[in-house]
């Protein structure tokens, strides 16, 4: 398995993620982009991302809102009982 990152030459944003990967003896090409920056919390966070395989969207996400650090219940980690 590896990964390249291709970064923005001036804001270096990571723009995209070229991976290849060997899954149940075969070997996968993929793709994700990322795109639609906006500033959250004073960092440029991707607000459309899009995964692709053999050329082919396989998952395409739109981010509406990112919350960073938002109080969480511990509740919500405990194991089941």
């Amino acid at each position: 398995d590896f990964r390249i990152y291709l970064l923005d030459a001036i804001t270096f944003l990571e723009l995209k993620v070229e991976s290849k990967s060997e899954q149940m003896g075969q070997t996968i090409d993929m793709e994700t982009v990322m795109s639609n920056f906006q500033e959250v919390a004073g960092i440029q966070m991707p607000h459309q991302i899009e995964t692709r395989s053999g050329g082919q969207v396989i998952m395409s996400m739109t981010i509406d809102k990112i919350e960073p650090n938002v109080a969480l219940e511990d509740s919500l980690f405990a194991l089941p009982k």
